[in-house]
């Protein structure tokens, strides 16, 4: 499967810290190179990992030539509100 990583993040609503779309680049490993596939929203993001790809942070360097590479991106279902009915964690498996 292929590596992506997120170079940048645009956040939209001033009302929450969640992101909503994100500079995706695609890793050549072979070339040790990248490219951008411009921007991509969280859907798609999530695409790529269920599809078993790689999708790291990273960040350019100032000359933006050089790809530095973060940490994995995962993803998880949490309750919105910071509330306790009905924990997702603790329900009951099926």
């Amino acid at each position: 499967m292929a590596r992506y990583c997120i170079i940048a993040a645009n956040h939209n609503n001033p009302n929450n810290h969640v992101a909503s779309s994100f500079h995706v680049v695609l890793i050549n490993d072979q070339k040790n190179t990248w490219s951008s596939l411009g921007s991509k929203t969280a859907k798609e993001v999530v695409g790529l990992i269920e599809s078993g790809n790689k999708v790291l942070t990273g960040k350019l360097d100032a000359n933006g030539e050089d790809l530095n590479l973060g940490e994995p991106v995962e993803v998880e279902l949490r309750i919105a509100k910071n509330s306790s009915n009905y924990d997702i964690s603790k329900m009951p498996k099926f």
